[in-house]
């Protein structure tokens, strides 16, 4: 694969290792040794109409000076091909090993980082994910039969992702509690060194939501990686709610399974 000129420049003879984990339609690379003697991040992506680096890496840009990201060294979009080139946070994501052998540390970590994250004023963010955008797309998704609900046979994805959204249609809360959201708050996106949060990352469905839709995210990643109820009740409490809203909790995981 022919890179563009200058993301060669950036990379010049680093020692690159493909990275495995995540869900996203990107190929991403771990780099050794970038042009400015650091390790830095490449995503890859044959972008279509429904996955893009261009939000990730605006969000990244906007959050400079404002909460602990990676920084963005280079970005292109060629037609065929987009190229993100990021810096590497130090320290190892939530879900890692160490971070289970305490989970109650980590849930409080998580907790706190989730109320810095949600502190951010919004007044000037550009970038809108409340429910009338993120149904729009939902429903755009279904037509075009991209959607993927958890556990669907190939055979069957249409018509369960069919019913999904008429039921996040139909359940729509009639209320928005509106924060600054991470989009996808599960462990594997949080990223801790030394004991304490140390950066956010794969932030391209960041943006103004209801803070639910980072709870509820929040809540069924502590589940599974956990596999305790007793850690999202837990979570909760530290963040600071008394009683979560379980229709908002099931509403947001379900309309995550159109994404």
């Amino acid at each position: 694969m022919e890179l563009p000129k200058e993301l060669a420049e950036w990379v010049g003879s680093g020692e690159w290792k493909k990275e495995t984990i995540g869900y996203s339609g990107a190929e991403t690379y771990r780099i050794r040794n970038l042009a400015n003697h650091r390790n830095g991040y490449l995503k890859i992506l044959a972008p279509t109409p429904f996955s893009s680096l261009q939000p990730e890496k605006d969000v990244m840009e906007w959050l400079k000076g404002r909460l602990p990201a990676p920084e963005v060294y280079y970005y292109a979009d060629t037609g065929r091909l987009q190229f993100l080139l990021m810096s590497e946070i130090p320290g190892r994501h939530a879900a890692d090993g160490r971070y289970m052998e305490d989970p109650v540390k980590t849930v409080y970590l998580l907790a706190g980082a989730l109320q810095m994250l949600h502190s951010l004023d919004i007044r000037a963010c550009p970038f809108d994910r409340r429910l009338d955008c993120r149904l729009r797309e939902a429903e755009r998704r279904v037509v075009e039969g991209i959607s993927c609900p958890a556990g669907a046979k190939p055979e069957d994805r249409l018509r369960k992702a069919e019913i999904i959204l008429k039921e996040v249609k139909r359940r729509r809360p009639k209320e928005e509690e509106l924060v600054f959201t991470h989009g996808d708050y599960c462990l594997p996106n949080i990223l801790i060194h030394c004991g304490k949060l140390s950066g956010f990352i794969d932030l391209g469905r960041a943006g103004v939501a209801d803070r639910y839709q980072d709870l509820a995210l929040a809540s069924r990643s502590l589940l599974y990686n956990l596999g305790d109820k007793k850690y999202p009740e837990l979570f909760f409490d530290a963040y600071g709610v008394d009683r979560p809203d379980r229709e908002k909790i099931e509403y947001y995981c379900l309309l995550d399974d159109l994404f």
